[in-house]
């Protein structure tokens, strides 16, 4: 099996990816990281804390990755890592690629009541959604 780690996060490694800004990662506001795939640069991903104490994912992968299974391993090493036992998700109605993804490693979208609440609050914009994952 292939060697992957989370390294420091490298910004100028960002911006390669492509769709980089539809991610919003924040180097001041969370926990980031460049994932390295025998030493190759291959996304990002991380974390911000917010709402309760509740973390949000945030993952970019590099396209020449996409479709590698490096999401779901990625993940892995970043929820061990922190100890996290439940991370959340937002994500665009629009992007089916992305939601599939998460579907598969068995993110599942909260109730609708939530996300209406959400909505209403201000805290969930009506163009996504979100999803959730216990460890």
């Amino acid at each position: 099996m292939s060697s992957l780690c989370l390294a420091r996060f490298d910004e100028t490694f960002l911006v390669t990816i492509k769709d980089y800004k539809k991610v919003h990662i924040k180097p001041q506001k969370g926990t980031f990281y460049t994932v390295k795939l025998d030493g190759k640069k291959a996304g990002v991903i991380g974390f911000s804390v917010k709402e309760g104490g509740n973390y949000f994912l945030k993952i970019g992968i590099h396209q020449d990755f996409r479709g590698s299974g490096l999401f779901n391993r990625a993940l892995g090493l970043l929820v061990r890592k922190h100890q996290i036992e439940k991370i959340y998700s937002t994500l665009a109605t629009t992007n089916a690629a992305s939601i599939r993804a998460h579907i598969k490693l068995g993110f599942r979208r909260i109730p609708l009541r939530v996300e209406k609440r959400l909505r209403r609050e201000g805290l969930l914009l009506k163009r996504n959604v979100r999803m959730v994952k216990s460890f």
